[in-house]
């Protein structure tokens, strides 16, 4: 079908149900970023591949709201014959709301499928129309997957995997009782877990049901005295009944009946009687529970517990912090695959006897990554961006056609990994030529801002995710920027390019996971944020947590640049003990770098770095080498080794 008869058989749906409009979210059941195919709704239905935005169609009109880093992506994915785009927060654009309520008349009808929007949109929504006389309709059955028909992808059935105590740090039954131990602190007698990497980790589980994320389609209900795991009991094998003995596992379908049973035997005679619901499950799963027992907040208490798990399941530990040594391990690992990759690129593109294209980049990642041990998937469909493709913040190139690269303009290269003991997710940007000043400058405020946040010393809990920048915060940022303000750590990453006139739209970090999601709450360091349902607490920062540090800068039908780590955070030692009436006991935390990858000198300005920005560089470089030449050796490529000495090279001011 074309874009215009789908919209045709869509409109003719919405009709026969009398509505007005209807809204088609990007996500799935759970919310999930990158949800299964069988789920990608929004995007079979526009054309557009991001993994953000929010579609609206009515009768003669059909648009699609999406935020700054998509804005040229979806410019050119969108048949503008029927297709309209509108640019999140810029200018004299709309909202969602603000359209209708200006174009849908009084008494009409907006339809939503409630297992699609989270129950705080829901209401957001209900209280936004309902003062212009406008309804919200659920529509439990999706109009879109009737339009998809017998096209719509299926929904897999892979096996469940068992994930060994070995990489998950703990066991189940004992991540359990911390559950519970939350819901005597929050008073709450029972939780509902829709996320899918929650339930994946609280159980020790893993799957393949999203593209490059290790979960599968499953729902939880923790009780004081209880444990339901509802999933595809198709899937039940011997050794997962074996793995969940003491688990009441039941059918993807019945959350509701697990919810009513939970709610009589262990919350209806009891104190207290509420059950504890994240802001972003579904409008569907959240009118499962009676209002007035409901607790809503976010986050989860398996995403705070998650977040630092690297901390609860490893200090202390015999296993000698095995988790912390596996996802340390595991991008050094992944350092050895993609030094080959780059490397390969390097010598291919300067010699010029070979043409190589975006996709051929991906393509000898993956070759190199399969090589190495533990080694899962991607995780997360590679950015490979020549030239003026790099200018586009999550672009991906097509399997065929995709761009010629050249040594004469920018390549970017933003890629992750799946392994057994961690995560990865890296982004370099190269010139194997002769930049211009011009794209030199670009990068070197970008390096700047990337050492600037990585040199960071910051309390302990610090806050990191709201959605606007205040003039305090500005100030104290510009004046000293060793000491963020409350939760404004994003506006270091951020200043060097603010003070000549730049920025960048996407976030500067993001959590990530050990062999689960690359995105991870449930916190965010970015100028806004990522979703409305995020509004609620943020569980800060503590040592041990892993998050990366990306800031870039993009011109449009130029170039693009992000420099990306993932960096982990530890305990400052460096308080004064000169005067020890300074000292007031608060933690403090610094970052260091995980990712073990050279930034290409090439493209850097030196006499712009300042001394400890330069000291800053150099320095990890020589840990890059001294942990990846090892790690060369060991996997035999030793023949990479002088190579990685040249990218590692100490960088000197030229006079």
């Amino acid at each position: 079908m074309n874009p215009g008869e789908k919209l045709e058989k869509l409109r003719g749906l919405m009709k026969e149900r009398n509505l007005q409009a209807y809204v088609i979210p990007s996500g799935d059941d759970h919310m999930s970023e990158n949800p299964p195919l069988a789920f990608k709704r929004r995007e079979f239905i526009t054309g557009f591949t991001g993994s953000a935005g929010t579609a609206l169609v009515t009768a003669s009109k059909a648009l699609l709201w999406t935020d700054g880093r998509y804005f040229v992506q979806a410019d050119k994915e969108l048949d503008k014959e029927h297709w309209t785009l509108m640019k999140d927060s810029m200018p004299n654009v709309p909202t969602l709301t603000e359209w209708c309520t200006k174009n849908i008349p009084r008494d009409g009808a907006i339809g939503m499928d409630p297992k699609l929007v989270s129950f705080r949109n829901w209401d957001k929504y209900e209280t936004d129309f309902k003062q212009d006389g406008i309804q919200v309709k659920a529509v439990p059955e999706n109009l879109v997957d009737i339009v998809w028909g017998s096209q719509r992808p299926s929904l897999g059935k892979n096996p469940i995997i068992i994930l060994g105590q070995e990489y998950a740090g703990r066991k189940w039954e004992e991540k359990l009782e911390d559950v519970r131990q939350h819901l005597e602190e929050k008073d709450a007698c029972a939780v509902i877990l829709t996320a899918l990497d929650d339930v994946a980790w609280l159980f020790n589980l893993r799957g393949t049901d999203t593209p490059f994320e290790p979960v599968f389609l499953a729902y939880a209900l923790v009780s004081r005295r209880s444990c339901m795991l509802f999933l595809d009991l198709s899937r039940l094998t011997p050794e997962l009944k074996e793995h969940l003995k003491g688990v009441d596992v039941r059918s993807y379908g019945d959350l509701e009946n697990g919810i009513q049973d939970v709610f009589q035997s262990d919350c209806i005679c009891s104190e207290p009687s509420r059950i504890w619901i994240n802001g972003e499950a579904s409008q569907a799963v959240a009118s499962m529970v009676p209002e007035k027992y409901r607790l809503v907040k976010s986050p989860s208490p398996v995403a705070v517990l998650k977040a630092r798990s690297m901390t609860f399941e490893c200090l202390g530990s015999r296993m000698l912090n095995f988790c912390l040594i596996g996802m340390r391990r595991a991008h050094i690992r992944e350092a050895v695959g993609l030094c080959r990759a780059y490397k390969w690129l390097e010598e291919t593109l300067t010699e010029g006897k070979q043409t190589i294209r975006e996709s051929d980049l991906v393509k000898k990642i993956e070759e190199f990554r399969k090589e190495l041990p533990l080694y899962q998937g991607p995780s997360f469909s590679t950015i490979s961006a020549g030239g003026p493709n790099a200018a586009l913040p999550h672009y991906h190139p097509p399997v065929e056609g995709s761009r010629v690269l050249s040594k004469n303009e920018v390549v970017l290269c933003d890629t992750g990994s799946q392994f057994l003991d961690g995560t990865t997710d890296c982004t370099r940007t190269f010139h194997f030529g002769t930049p211009s000043r011009e794209e030199k400058l670009a990068f070197t405020l970008v390096l700047q801002g990337h050492i600037d946040f990585a040199m960071t010393i910051f309390p302990a809990d610090i806050m990191v995710m709201r959605n606007r920048v205040t003039l305090l915060c500005l100030l104290v940022m510009l004046i000293s920027p060793i000491l963020p303000k409350g939760n404004r750590l994003d506006t270091i990453a951020r200043k060097p390019l603010w003070q000549a006139g730049l920025d960048y739209e996407h976030g500067t970090g993001h959590g990530i996971g050990s062999f689960l999601n690359v995105h991870e709450g449930p916190f965010y360091v970015g100028k806004r944020i990522p979703s409305a349902d995020s509004v609620t607490k943020d569980a800060g920062i503590k040592a041990h947590m892993f998050m990366s540090d990306e800031p870039g800068f993009y011109a449009p039908g130029k170039f693009g640049f992000r420099i990306e780590n993932i960096v982990e955070t530890l305990p400052w030692g460096g308080h004064s003990h000169e005067c020890p009436a300074l000292e007031t006991g608060q933690e403090f935390l610094v970052f260091v770098p995980t990712t073990m990858l050279p930034i290409d000198q090439n493209l850097i300005l030196p006499d712009l770095l300042s001394k400890k920005q330069m000291d800053w560089l150099n320095e990890y470089h020589r840990d890059i080498f001294e942990k990846v030449s090892e790690a060369l050796k060991e996997a035999g490529h030793e023949e990479m080794i002088e190579w990685l000495r040249l990218k590692t090279a100490p960088l000197r001011v030229h006079h």
